[in-house]
């Protein structure tokens, strides 16, 4: 059984790590900037010194030695949700690389393909399923071995916060399944059980998949639906990274699609270093405190007045091509700007109340670092998912 439960979401700029009990509670949650030149274009330069840097971060609170599990950024994997006739489980490891062939390149056998039921018909089934590359897989076997800790999942960045938005299995039943996986996975090695992207058991040979099971041991997705007659919440989700501004929509129950949005941090910045002739460095930390009232500046608002318009029109671009849906709200995650210099703009251009991912975890109070925890909620709910 380990003694601590690692949640890691990662990207250049920064180090999100959602630390649990091996009940999978939240008891932490860490934030350390990534040294430059460590991750360039979604790519790491050295998988060997980002797992030292990993090493040393978590030696500061002794968490050597845990089970750890990853976020993989969108660059890295692809998801899809599906129809298909009905087909066993054997059939359905021949097809499903087919329904990626717009979207990946180079031979099926360097990918590694997962799925989840979603719901089952008597002569269709519809699933969510994702494959990342068997290079990306090793990858985060070789950084987080050379960390010292034990990698058991990757689980795509949204289907964390799938998790969050509808969690199905209670966290006990998981930790119990965690504490069965005692052998690491060898990196440079193909992935067994809790080393791909996320997943349940595989249905009897020659039978049709039943709801909620995949190909593999593990699952990228949310269990399926008990009764697809009830009607689940539909979740619209902001999430602004210095890198990028996605809206994720979630429908019935499961991640539906993600629209990117063409403002963000990235053009806000831009404003900040031509408005003020600081470096880009030091723009960064005058949009988190907002010095000198930044946000309020016309270079600047005009951008959020610009961002506030654009999700309106994705917002209601999907409620014309999904008219039955029951979005109430908006949630949102990332960069903390939103809260005191765009949400108002949201709530008034959209009018829908906008409130932050993390509203629908328990009281964080008396978890170290609770305050950062909506900066990356996936970190955590890869953890339960």
């Amino acid at each position: 059984m380990p003694r601590k439960v690692l949640g890691f979401d990662i990207n250049a700029d920064t180090m999100k790590v959602a630390v649990c009990d091996r009940k999978l509670h939240l008891e932490r949650y860490l934030v350390a900037d990534v040294p430059e030149n460590m991750i360039k274009d979604g790519k790491y330069l050295s998988p060997d010194a980002m797992g030292d840097f990993i090493k040393e971060t978590l030696r500061q609170y002794r968490l050597q030695g845990s089970f750890a599990a990853v976020a993989l950024p969108e660059n890295e994997y692809y998801l899809r949700r599906i129809r298909l006739p009905k087909m066993t489980t054997q059939q359905l490891a021949i097809n499903l690389p087919f329904e990626f062939h717009d979207y990946i390149t180079g031979e099926p056998s360097d990918y590694v393909f997962d799925y989840r039921v979603l719901s089952m018909g008597e002569k269709e089934m519809e699933l969510l399923a994702a494959t990342t590359t068997k290079a990306v897989s090793f990858t985060y076997q070789r950084i987080m071995k050379r960390a010292g800790l034990k990698l058991y999942k990757l689980v795509p960045d949204v289907l964390g916060i799938q998790s969050i938005l509808m969690p199905n299995t209670g966290a006990e039943q998981k930790a119990e399944k965690l504490a069965k996986n005692e052998k690491p996975q060898r990196a440079g090695k193909p992935a067994k059980e809790g080393t791909e992207v996320a997943a349940p058991s595989a249905a009897p040979e020659g039978q049709a998949p039943a709801e909620g099971t995949g190909t593999t041991p593990q699952s990228p997705t949310a269990k399926a639906e008990e009764a697809p007659a009830v009607r689940h919440q539909d979740y619209a989700v902001l999430s602004i990274l210095r890198s990028a501004s996605q809206l994720h929509f979630f429908s019935n129950g499961s991640y539906e699609i993600t629209r990117d949005l063409n403002t963000g941090v990235p053009a806000i910045l831009s404003a900040i270093t031509d408005a003020t002739g600081c470096d880009p460095h030091l723009a960064v930390l005058m949009m988190e405190h907002n010095q000198d009232h930044i946000l309020e500046s016309p270079a600047v608002t005009g951008i959020l007045d610009a961002m506030a318009t654009e999700i309106m029109r994705v917002v209601n671009f999907y409620n014309y091509n999904n008219p039955k849906n029951n979005i109430d709200r908006i949630l949102y995650c990332g960069e903390p700007i939103f809260h005191d210099a765009l949400a108002g703009r949201v709530e008034e251009t959209v009018g829908l109340h906008c409130v932050p991912v993390t509203s629908l975890l328990p009281d964080p109070a008396g978890i170290e670092g609770a305050e950062n925890v909506n900066l990356a909620p996936q970190a955590y709910g890869i953890l339960t998912e």
